[in-house]
């Protein structure tokens, strides 16, 4: 077993000057270590990060025109999720203490996409009737909350890793 060089206090992500994926950790003495192996081919972005009390973390983007994921622990190292999100990109990303990832996004065929991400890269995709998905988080037990915008009108629901849905009665107006 590795160990790691520290637990950092954060992780950051976004596109560098060159329209590749940057990801890096912030550490306690305010240094930025950048996450090496992420997509470079010029059109990839990390759009959402979270990070977790056990340092491991889960960026969330799109690499080229594909939504992309990938778990990445103190070290450093990534795991890619190999699971298959054309034509789209992902737009936030929670974890919580045991691992379970959470992301949503949306396929550029405007289908929204939300779907619990299992340490052993299996999605378990939820069937969300909202338009767009602009964030998600998640607790400790997995109960995860879902907001974007469905109709015209806000749009949230919570759910559980067995892929339970639960609406929650929104306000008539526009979500964001």
């Amino acid at each position: 077993v590795s160990q790691s060089r520290y637990t950092p206090l954060g992780l950051v992500g976004g596109q560098d000057s060159s329209s590749n994926a940057y990801a890096a950790f912030l550490s306690q003495k305010n240094e930025l270590t950048p996450i090496p192996a992420l997509p470079a081919d010029g059109n990839s972005i990390i759009n959402a990060v979270a990070l977790n009390n056990s340092g491991i973390g889960l960026i969330a983007g799109r690499s080229g025109v594909d939504g992309y994921a990938a778990f990445v622990d103190q070290n450093g190292i990534i795991t890619p999720f190999p699971f298959s999100f054309p034509n789209g990109y992902l737009s936030s990303a929670s974890i919580n203490s045991s691992g379970l990832g959470f992301v949503g996004g949306l396929r550029v065929s405007d289908q929204p996409y939300a779907a619990y991400l299992l340490s052993d890269g299996t999605p378990n995709v939820l069937p969300i009737s909202a338009s767009i998905i602009e964030s998600t988080t998640m607790n400790d037990s997995g109960v995860g909350l879902i907001g974007g915008e469905g109709e015209g009108m806000a749009y949230a629901t919570y759910s559980t890793p067995d892929g339970s849905l639960n609406p929650v009665v929104t306000p008539s107006c526009v979500g964001h």
